[in-house]
């Protein structure tokens, strides 16, 4: 059963009660605790036993790894804009969208992970992850959580960036004619923004994309200016919006 630890804000820095719930959000107890992961809001999870059965049903091997960097690195962690005190070492899983923690740098495998909160952000080798509502189907209408990279900042339009590894199963082929594929992990990357802190929407460098969502004279106007030509998706998309919020 995967167990999540909840704790107020005040816990991050003193010691303090404690609920704990299953996954289902019945408690389980109440008690007092400091520390044992030095003192962050940290879920001990196990993988939801879908995740475990990756690597049980791709065969022996798989191609890539769910993680973009797979080493623990020394974040800078924040609760309500308040730094935590603590060392904290974290690494994020693009499959799972998780950021895992370690209490030390050289770890290999870990049970820990950052409880997912909206206050909370990390920044991790000059990456800061937030988490953040987003419309995670092509129509809009369904609103998943998930951690994002902040691009750009300013008012009233951010961009985010979202790193994912799909997993693919292993393909056998059946005859001659095709092909056989090992299992593996893919990247995706995406774009979202966010406007005047709602539930962030999926965005691309098209024209129609940006017209689907922002004013035809907004988009016109920026896209004539001379430094929007030749620019990777990342770079398009983060002077764009930096030009969107000139334009409010």
């Amino acid at each position: 059963m995967r167990q999540i630890f909840t704790y107020s804000a005040a816990f991050l820095f003193t010691l303090t009660t404690y609920a704990q719930f299953d996954r289902g959000g019945e408690k389980i107890s109440d008690g007092l605790a400091w520390g044992q992961w030095d003192g962050l809001a940290i879920a001990q999870t196990r993988r939801f036993q879908k995740d475990q059965e990756h690597l049980k049903n791709s065969h022996t091997f798989v191609q890539g790894s769910p993680y973009y960097d797979r080493t623990f690195k020394k974040a800078e962690v924040t609760y309500y804009d308040q730094t935590i005190p603590q060392d904290i070492y974290l690494r994020y899983n693009a499959n799972t969208d998780e950021l895992e923690m370690s209490s030390y740098q050289h770890t290999g495998e870990t049970e820990q992970m950052l409880l997912p909160d909206r206050e909370l952000k990390a920044k991790i080798d000059g990456e800061t992850f937030y988490y953040r509502p987003y419309y995670s189907n092509s129509k809009n209408t369904e609103v998943s959580n998930g951690y994002f990279i902040k691009l750009t900042e300013g008012s009233p339009y951010q961009l985010y960036l979202k790193k994912s590894m799909v997993f693919r199963e292993a393909k056998v082929a059946r005859t001659s004619l095709e092909r056989s594929f090992p299992a593996r992990f893919e990247e995706k990357i995406s774009y979202y923004f966010e406007f005047k802190e709602n539930t962030l929407t999926p965005i691309k460098t098209s024209k129609s994309s940006l017209l689907k969502y922002i004013d035809k004279k907004s988009v016109n106007t920026i896209l004539k200016k001379s430094t929007m030509s030749s620019k990777d998706d990342q770079e398009f998309l983060m002077i764009f919006f930096k030009e969107l919020n000139k334009l409010q």
